[in-house]
């Protein structure tokens, strides 16, 4: 995705930290209506682009992840994560579906791309100009498969009934296998995209 035609001009970059999944830099920016006044040390966080894959099992079973985070511990979502450097979405959507949920599929269905805050977070994924970028996708055809997880990573997938999960993504009601609710935004509204996707037979 493009950034829209802006006003504010960047004038200076400094970089502040660099890690492989983010950087953090410091602006000098200035509007084109207001010359004089330039706005310095304006932080901005650069981000890879990045997937979300909700699966369907042929016997109608949500597959979602509860993964452990370091920062708020437990979570309930789908499988996500960060396009590697010359990766499609739609690769980056295979292989990260595959390493955190433990199934293959068999097809990938495109539901659209979200950008989840566009005010400081921009993207540092090559091709894109714009604010990061979420490309979500519908998993089918699904058989299982083997996790392939970072050593960072703490997931376990569970398979939840398909409408008991789109009401919890309605709702944010606690689904009960897994004792958590569907707090994360992004896989709430990928799980009504894609009941939308199979309603409509997309």
């Amino acid at each position: 995705m493009s950034r829209k035609t802006s006003g504010w001009v960047v004038v200076g970059k400094k970089e502040i930290l660099k890690t492989p999944y983010v950087s953090f830099e410091a602006w000098q920016v200035r509007h084109k209506t207001d010359a004089s006044n330039t706005l310095r040390d304006f932080s901005m966080v650069l981000a890879r682009d990045y997937i979300a894959v909700i699966g369907r099992t042929e016997t109608g079973q949500a597959v979602l992840c509860i993964e452990d985070h370091v920062a708020d511990g437990l979570d309930l979502q789908v499988a996500c994560g960060a396009i590697n450097k010359g990766e499609t979405a739609l690769a980056a959507a295979q292989r990260e579906f595959g390493e955190e949920s433990g199934w293959h599929a068999q097809q990938l269905i495109p539901l659209g791309a979200a950008i989840p805050q566009n005010d400081r977070i921009v993207s540092a994924t090559e091709g894109n100009d714009g604010a990061k970028t979420c490309y979500m996708f519908l998993a089918t055809g699904l058989t299982p498969d083997k996790q392939r997880l970072e050593p960072s990573e703490k997931i376990r997938p569970i398979l939840v009934p398909w409408d008991e999960a789109v009401r919890a993504a309605w709702s944010g009601e606690v689904i009960g296998s897994a004792g958590l609710a569907l707090t994360d935004m992004g896989s709430r509204l990928i799980l009504l995209l894609a009941d939308h996707a199979l309603k409509s037979n997309v």
